[in-house]
């Protein structure tokens, strides 16, 4: 039920924020303060004429999965924060034949960053590794991405 509801909540948060996002209907698998994991079907919005998923779908999941933590954990802390990514390195090793999951373990770096910008008030930048792999066509990488999350107290 738990993730139900928070797949139904980013539905809506992306509906009316990124309607992009909406089109491409995550999934959340898991979320707690160590680690997100979401997923992105590949279909019509989301596949190239390779029948694979697009670079762009590829970033936007990763996005959601480390912001998606960071909205997470701010939540948490009572704390009300405005996140952006200033910069996005990906590494692509194979195409995206089939549905992605997109995995962030930096739940405890985002934590800190996030406490000290509640309490300092200042802007926090923080390096972010995802990883994306098609768990049903096999365990290989597909992408992984370090992505430069800045913070700031509002």
């Amino acid at each position: 039920m738990f993730l139900f509801k928070k797949t139904f909540g980013v539905r809506i948060w992306t509906f009316f924020k990124v309607p992009m996002l909406f089109l491409m209907r995550p999934v959340v698998h898991s979320l707690d303060e160590k680690h997100a994991e979401i997923s992105i079907r590949l279909g019509y919005f989301t596949k190239n004429h390779f029948k694979s998923m697009y670079a762009g779908v590829l970033v936007a999941g990763a996005d959601l999965g480390c912001g998606l933590l960071a909205m997470e954990i701010a939540k948490k802390n009572r704390g009300k924060i405005l996140l952006l990514f200033k910069d996005i390195q990906a590494s692509f090793y194979k195409r995206a034949m089939g549905r992605t999951l997109f995995v962030c373990n930096d739940g405890e770096l985002i934590s800190q960053a996030v406490l000290k910008a509640i309490r300092s008030g200042e802007r926090q930048n923080l390096i972010v590794a995802v990883k994306a792999f098609c768990p049903d066509i096999s365990e290989e990488l597909v992408a992984e991405f370090k992505m430069t999350l800045s913070l700031k107290n509002v």
